[in-house]
């Protein structure tokens, strides 16, 4: 699957994307979802053209969630250099990060507070892997095998994907994959995402992640951030 989603000469169909585009199989495409195989397959522009046009993602957000659908990895040399990742602010014992965050209303669970301090994320990401430790040493060969555990549901680490803050997602970029899988009904995956969204929780992203639950209308995750919300009062 690496080998496929890394040969661009057979790919037949060009994402665009505001930022630029990237190119998938049509076969694939439609395997994802009934709406782009109607697009492909009947006699709609998209299906003549073999061009899909995706404006309201940046090209980082597809090329994320195109990896991870083909391969079930995700490359960290790829996200873009200036992201905070889906962190928990680093605030772990309360040594580093200081947030404040105040809710009002527990039937809305709107935050209405001002977060501080960022997630500095140390060490260096190396190959396509989301490790198991921080040591950012360790050989790509001896964790590639455990990649496809980090979307698992039954994902044993409660610290969402990795202990080392470099190897987690930016929180635009699963943002993202959750709009994109949900809008187009890829169900296995936007189940996925909003559960791994869920679990990113914090004070410092609780704002943008309630804001798009409420307009996606993703039930589950707007009630993990209604019960976060309470538990922050």
């Amino acid at each position: 699957w690496e080998q496929l989603f890394l040969d661009e000469s057979t790919k037949d169909v060009e994402i665009v994307a505001r930022d630029g585009s990237v190119k998938v199989h049509g076969s694939f495409l439609s395997a994802l979802s009934d709406a782009f195989k109607a697009m492909l397959t009947h006699n709609f522009q998209e299906g003549r053209l073999r061009l899909v046009k995706l404006e309201e993602f940046t090209k980082d957000q597809l090329q994320f969630f195109f990896r991870f659908a083909y391969t079930g990895q995700v490359d960290p040399e790829e996200w873009p250099k200036e992201s905070q990742p889906a962190c928990d602010e680093m605030t772990d014992g309360g040594k580093k990060g200081k947030s404040k965050s105040k809710s009002k209303g527990k039937s809305k669970g709107k935050s209405t507070g001002k977060s501080k301090g960022k997630c500095k994320a140390k060490g260096k990401s190396k190959g396509k892997f989301w490790r198991g430790s921080d040591d950012s040493d360790t050989d790509d060969s001896a964790t590639s095998s455990a990649i496809s555990d980090v979307f698992d549901d039954d994902d044993p680490n409660p610290r969402l994907f990795n202990n080392n803050p470099a190897l987690r997602p930016p929180l635009q970029l699963l943002i993202g994959a959750a709009k994109l899988s949900k809008q187009y009904d890829m169900r296995g995956f936007y189940t996925k995402f909003s559960s791994k969204l869920a679990d990113a929780l914090s004070d410092v992203n609780f704002d943008a992640i309630a804001s798009f639950a409420i307009k996606s209308d993703i039930v589950p995750l707007r009630l993990r951030c209604l019960r976060f919300a309470e538990g922050s009062q």
